[in-house]
Order: C-alpha cells, then sequence, then structure tokens
C-alpha cells in the first residue's frame, strides 16, 4: 500500500491535475424520515474522489456517493451545498440544494 502511494503520489506531482471537476447538478434535500440529500454525479478530466457537504460554507461530511443521509441532529437554516472533489484535491464550484 504505502509504495503504490509513494508513487501516485510522485506522479501526479509530475503531471498536476489542475482543473476542478464539474459542479454537482440538481442538488435536492428531502425532509423524509430520514433525510436526504442527492444530486447528479459529477465529472472530472482524471478521477473523481467524492463530495463534500456543506452547511453555511462550513464542511460537515463526505461521501464518495451521490446521496448522503442528513443526521436528524444538523439543522438545515441555511444554505446546503456540495462540491466535488477529484484525486488531487481540487474542489468544484458548490451546487446549492433545493430544499423539498
Amino acid at each position: 500500500y504505502h509504495v503504490f502511494r509513494a508513487l501516485i503520489n510522485c506522479t501526479s506531482r509530475l503531471v498536476p491535475d489542475k482543473i476542478p471537476p464539474s459542479t454537482p447538478a440538481h442538488v435536492t434535500y428531502q425532509k423524509l424520515s430520514s433525510p436526504v440529500l442527492k444530486w447528479n454525479a459529477s465529472t472530472d478530466n482524471k478521477g473523481l474522489l467524492g463530495y463534500n457537504v456543506y452547511l453555511n460554507d462550513k464542511r460537515i461530511g463526505f461521501t464518495p456517493l451521490t446521496y448522503w443521509y442528513m443526521p436528524s441532529t444538523i439543522s438545515t437554516n441555511g444554505g446546503i451545498s456540495v462540491r466535488s472533489v477529484d484525486l488531487q484535491g481540487n474542489e468544484s464550484k458548490p451546487g446549492k440544494a433545493s430544499i423539498y
């Protein structure tokens, strides 16, 4: 694991990825018995790692999936957004959630 990861780090420094992934589209927050945040998948020129979930510009979660179950203890007052992250750590512009 460590040798492979070191090799990946070396090659990514030789040809760095500076292009951010696309913004997650159609972000929706559904107030169900288990509140869920959903969005359409993003694309990247090399490889997508996953999605950071933000509440009022504060990161509250990460998932490699295109949905995230919101903990019931989190208040949804304010702006919920999702940003895609690629393997280089580039982050997309925020996809703002529509609340249903």
